[in-house]
């Protein structure tokens, strides 16, 4: 991994070792070490609330804040998108529009929001997928690199214990 990914991570380690902090903050700072570091738009904390059911945790959004509006998504709406969470893979979208995965999302989710590009990275805990770190980038395409999609997967792994 790049040098700036690994002092990334430092840097969140040792915020994240303040033993004050709420899991509001913790959330908050991996979500903003995302967006600094990937230089995106908007990263988010979705957890499942079962095995049909998808909530946002929190949504950080580099021009408007943070977002704790209730957003879900569900199983029944968007088969092809949680057949692709239920691999416990990476879901790489450089053109989510038209990714054959992430299609289905565009006229309820993507369009409105102008996202067109998103990575979402499985957060697990033995083994089951318990959530994911959704990053986005909004108004262009961006292609996302071996070395981003590492620093998120290491990000999941290492925090997960944090996040949920």
């Amino acid at each position: 991994m790049h040098n700036r990914f690994t002092e990334q991570l430092a840097q969140l380690h040792s915020t994240l070792d303040k033993p004050d902090l709420s899991k509001p903050d913790i959330i908050q700072a991996a979500l903003q070490c995302c967006l600094d570091t990937l230089q995106i738009q908007r990263a988010g904390l979705w957890l499942f609330a079962d095995d049909d059911l998808m909530s946002c945790q929190m949504l950080l959004d580099k021009t408007n804040g943070i977002t704790q509006e209730p957003l879900m998504i569900d199983r029944w709406s968007f088969p092809g998108y949680f057949a692709a969470l239920d691999s416990k893979k990476v879901i790489l979208a450089v053109d989510a529009f038209n990714d054959p995965v992430t299609a289905e999302l565009c006229e309820h989710f993507l369009r409105p929001l102008n996202i067109r590009s998103l990575m979402d990275v499985p957060i697990k805990q033995q083994d089951k997928v318990i959530g994911i770190i959704c990053c986005e980038q909004t108004n262009v395409v961006k292609h996302w690199t071996l070395e981003e999609v590492d620093f998120v997967i290491a990000l999941c792994s290492r925090y997960s214990k944090y996040l949920c």
